[in-house]
């Protein structure tokens, strides 16, 4: 015959409260909310209370014994961390940086007991106490605005803090970051070898329909289609270092003497008008005349006028374009 355990019905209350118990003794509201106010504000919107209110408020619930849960020691600290902060000597520094030591061991506290949201901020939070206190930093989480040039700077490291713990707290590679800064330094010499060769296209391009044209003066073509051959040398760096010192000279006085030409000539429209009239000389049945069975110098005129009405409304678009 089976036998069948009863649990008495007045433990059933008893059960109940000890596995609700860690879950109601975390419920405090007030940490809550500041937390929440906190991020809100962080986010733009409009609070009444200000961050030196709700400091003051998590320092009272401490005295007071209410932070107690891994959520209300992660909710303290987020607030700790929002400490005022001022600018002494040129330096950021916290009105009261032990509330930035304290939220760091109240994060820590909070992720020993499996609050993972509090992996990144024990970083944050004690990175923020040596910026205030020292002027540095060991995990890499904090950035601040030089005064001086208005750029965003990384607060300088503390090399000594191993990577492995850095990479632990904060995901911060140091030496992923240095790997990284390397190769930009590497490849920006290529890519800015790789521009030039693109800028000689735009050196050839237009030198190329200023001398067919004939409507722009052609030593201005000229200047450019050399330009853009010697732009063209940084497909080989080599060559190009070499010839430096003529290339970018050339290359600038080009572009220069392209600017004056253009605002001091400029472009000759009785010549584009005389060719359009040597292209018309009656009626529009005279345009349609086929030139094949013309002989003489009247049929290579009649090329001439039909190369020029064909290739000189776009040349002179691009030279109107360029100027």
């Amino acid at each position: 015959m089976k036998r069948h355990r009863i649990i008495p019905l007045f433990l059933i209350p008893i059960l109940f409260s000890s596995l609700t118990a860690t879950t109601a003794y975390g419920q405090n509201q007030l940490l809550r909310e500041l937390a929440k106010e906190d991020q809100d504000q962080r986010r733009g919107k409009k609070i009444e209370r200000t961050d030196e209110e709700r400091v003051n408020s998590v320092l009272s619930l401490i005295g007071q014994g209410e932070v107690k849960t891994p959520e209300d020691k992660f909710n303290a600290a987020l607030v700790l961390q929002h400490t005022l902060m001022t600018f002494r000597e040129k330096r950021l520094v916290g009105t009261s940086p032990d509330n930035y030591l304290l939220a760091h061991y109240l994060f820590k506290s909070a992720l020993e007991a499996d609050y993972q949201d509090a992996r990144y901020l024990v970083a944050a939070s004690i990175d923020r106490y040596l910026m205030s206190t020292e002027g540095r930093q060991k995990y890499g989480t904090q950035r601040v605005i030089n005064q001086e040039t208005g750029k965003e700077e990384l607060v300088p490291i503390d090399r000594k803090t191993p990577n492995s713990e850095r990479a632990k707290y904060s995901g911060v590679d140091l030496h992923g970051l240095q790997a990284a800064a390397l190769l930009s330094l590497k490849l920006y010499s290529q890519t800015f070898n790789i521009s030039l060769v693109l800028f000689a296209v735009y050196d050839l391009v237009p030198g190329y329909l200023i001398i067919e044209s004939r409507f722009v003066p052609r030593p201005l073509g000229m200047f450019l289609v050399l330009a853009g051959v010697g732009w063209l040398t940084f497909v080989w760096p080599p060559a190009a270092i070499a010839l430096a010192s003529l290339i970018l000279p050339f290359g600038a006085l080009a572009e220069i003497v392209l600017m004056l030409g253009l605002l001091i000539k400029g472009v000759d429209v009785s010549a584009w008008d005389q060719a359009e009239r040597a292209c018309n000389p009656g009626d529009r049945q005279s345009q349609r005349r086929p030139t094949t069975g013309c002989t003489g110098a009247g049929a290579a005129k009649a090329r001439r006028c039909i190369q020029r009405r064909r290739a000189g409304p776009v040349n002179l678009f691009v030279i109107r374009t360029i100027k």
